[in-house]
């Protein structure tokens, strides 16, 4: 028994001085059983100082230095690869446990845990734990946590996390949460959280937050909020809230509450809109709308309530505020100190009101004035 403990411990140092080529002390037959060195092919238990030209291993592989100069670009590994520096190989299909890391220089399918990094070629399909950092230069399917990033080039798919940052350079689905940013270069889909901000250059589906800014360049649905700013470049339809704006390329649809300023730039708002300061929209405006200081769009259909002003070019329903303005035709009432309108068909009740289509001397009256 010593002596084989012994043949054993010279096969790892033999390993060890000279681990270029495959070889080691098999205890096995034809190719199963345990192998104690840089064996190319074996099923079982093999144990390696250093793995070099490696190309297929069934079973359990455990080695304790990292690979040779060139790694195993064709070592397929199957089953479990512990390391103590971290197992690595083209492609390892099972469970893969290193103390530094993990490495799967084409893909890795299973569970992956690095001390402190997992990094992949290829995809990553199965549960991905990394201490620092989780890359793949493919996409990452299932549970992706990193400590401070978890990175893909491609899809981010299922569960991911990065303690600092979550990037992707293709969309992401599913729960998606960066300690201070979420971003993707693609669409976001799902449940996506930034500690300070969720960027995605597509759109959003789903319930998208961030403690700063969420923002996209495309359309942005359901639940959306941002700390001090929502913006979707195109268009935003849901429950939307803004700190300070709420901002949109294209129309603004749903209930949506901006601090200081809801902005729809080439669409319409509605729904219900209300903010401390404006609501405005190049388009129009229909439904509620409550702004602060200003209410104002081409089209306003719907109730229009505003401290300061609000000003149209047409408006059909009501509008109250000091200041009360529709440089085209009013349909409805409008309620303010100063109401003012081109074309009154309707009833303006303030101080002073100005129905420019009516004749003297009932163009301007106090109180009430009318026109049908």
């Amino acid at each position: 028994m010593t002596r084989r403990i012994l043949t054993a411990a010279g096969a790892l140092l033999l390993a060890a001085a000279a681990p270029a080529a495959p070889q080691g002390l098999d205890l096995g037959f034809r190719g199963v059983g345990l192998s104690i060195g840089n064996t190319e092919r074996w099923t079982g238990l093999r144990i390696n100082w250093s793995d070099a030209g490696v190309r297929e291993v069934n079973g359990i592989n455990l080695t304790l230095w990292k690979p040779a100069p060139g790694g195993n670009p064709g070592f397929v590994m199957n089953g479990l690869a512990l390391g103590v520096v971290g197992p690595a190989a083209g492609e390892l299909n099972g469970m893969a446990v290193g103390l530094g890391g993990v490495i799967a220089e084409n893909r890795l399918n299973g569970v992956g845990i690095g001390g402190l990094g997992l990094i992949s070629g290829g995809p990553v399909r199965g549960l991905s734990l990394a201490g620092l950092a989780a890359i793949s230069e493919g996409g990452m399917r299932g549970a992706q946590i990193a400590g401070l990033a978890t990175i893909a080039q491609g899809e981010l798919a299922g569960l991911s996390v990065g303690g600092l940052a979550l990037i992707s350079e293709e969309g992401m689905r599913g729960l998606n949460i960066g300690g201070l940013a979420t971003i993707a270069e693609g669409r976001m889909a799902g449940l996506n959280v930034g500690g300070l901000a969720t960027v995605a250059e597509g759109g959003m589906r789903g319930i998208n937050l961030a403690a700063l800014a969420t923002v996209s360049e495309g359309d942005v649905g359901y639940l959306n909020g941002g700390g001090l700013a929502l913006v979707a470049g195109r268009d935003l339809h849901g429950l939307s809230f803004g700190g300070l704006a709420v901002v949109a390329g294209g129309s603004i649809l749903g209930i949506t509450a901006g601090g200081g300023a809801v902005v729809a730039s080439n669409g319409p708002i509605g729904g219900a809109a209300l903010s401390l300061g404006a609501v405005e929209s190049a388009d129009a405006i229909r439904g509620l709308a409550l702004g602060g200081y200003r209410v104002r769009a081409p089209e306003i259909q719907g109730l229009s309530l505003s401290v300061a002003m609000n000003r149209a070019t047409d408006l059909t329903g009501g509008a109250v505020g000091i200041y009360n303005e529709v440089r085209g035709t009013q349909r409805g009432i409008s309620v303010g100190v100063f109401n003012k309108a081109q074309v009154l068909r309707g009833i303006q009740i303030g101080l002073l009101n100005h129905a420019a289509n009516n004749s003297p001397p009932f163009r301007w009256l106090p109180l009430i004035n009318a026109s049908f």
